[in-house]
């Protein structure tokens, strides 16, 4: 396997070549020398991962192990269907393995060569305690730049999420002297898009203004079935408020007439008689009475017509 030439190792070699303490340096650079696959995956896909020194996850980790394994550390090249493994149990105090940045480094490590990199329970299983956000100092080399994105906090059971670190970007970034606080809010760089978050607020607005559309439909239904209902039952107008208008027939109006009742025609009953109207027994008196009348001397003629 190839060593990766980082600018680390670079400037040993331009030491070891020219200075007249080369010695010391290269007893230095010697105890940071690491070894460490390249990402073979799809670039376009996993550049982001690599940090300002142009140094892959796969470098990066590395050199945080190898600061607590003797100062040498190989992470070997892996096949698609492969994954590695967190410290075993003589590592369990490791606080260079046991802490979710190198296990953030080594899953990227893993993606860039197009496996599948494991969960978090399974990475820190066998660490007696672990930290999770954060990095110890004494475990950065100096010299080191660590992205910003490795520093994600995981959950338990959690797996890390290669969407989020994107969005989240690569810096600040974390070095011997420094180490970035993950409790302040994280800003995306321009340009970077969290894939992830994008397809939570489409979903979430989708189903927010479903939610919102059907309690509006519900709304209008029920008033219109309770305008239906109301419709239903016999109407009654209120005619109070009409009571006190003024009208110039109502001095004409008599209201005798509606109290005194309506009564049928009887021959026998002259106060059924339509005014102007004489009864027939009255004419026929009439009429009798003339035939009943006698001129004084007059006699009366009762036989026969006579011929002269």
């Amino acid at each position: 396997m190839n060593a990766v030439f980082t600018p680390r190792r670079v400037l040993y070699l331009l030491i070891s070549a020219w200075s007249p303490i080369a010695g010391v340096w290269a007893i230095t650079a010697q105890e940071q020398s690491v070894s460490a696959p390249e990402c073979t995956a799809n670039p376009a896909n996993w550049n982001w991962t690599t940090n300002s020194l142009g140094e892959g996850p796969c470098d990066v980790a590395a050199h945080i192990e190898a600061s607590c394994q003797d100062n040498h550390f190989v992470i070997p090249p892996i096949l698609a269907t492969q994954h590695y493994t967190g410290p075993d149990p003589s590592d369990s105090q490791n606080i260079c393995e046991c802490n979710t940045v190198v296990y953030c480094l080594i899953s990227a490590c893993t993606g860039c060569q197009g496996a599948q990199w494991t969960s978090w329970s399974q990475w820190s299983a066998n660490c007696a305690t672990t930290l999770n956000g954060t990095l110890n100092q004494s475990s950065i080399p100096d010299g080191m730049a660590i992205p910003f994105w490795a520093f994600q906090g995981v959950a338990p059971d959690e797996t890390w999420d290669n969407a989020t670190a994107r969005g989240i970007g690569g810096f600040p970034e974390a070095n011997s002297t420094s180490v970035p606080d993950t409790s302040q809010p994280t800003i995306v760089p321009s340009g970077e898009i969290n894939k992830g978050a994008l397809v939570v607020g489409l979903v979430g607005g989708f189903l927010g203004a479903l939610l919102v559309g059907s309690l509006v439909w519900f709304l209008l239904r029920r008033r219109r079935k309770a305008r239906a209902s109301a419709g239903s039952g016999k109407f009654v107008p209120d005619m109070s408020e009409y009571s006190a208008v003024p009208s110039p027939y109502m001095d004409s109006f008599n209201s005798s007439q509606l109290e005194t009742p309506h009564r049928f025609y009887d021959p026998d009953d002259p106060s059924t008689y339509p005014p102007g109207f004489q009864s027939r027994e009255t004419h026929r008196v009439a009429r009798d009475s003339t035939l009943s009348v006698k001129t004084p001397g007059a006699s009366v003629y009762r036989g026969l017509p006579e011929l002269d």
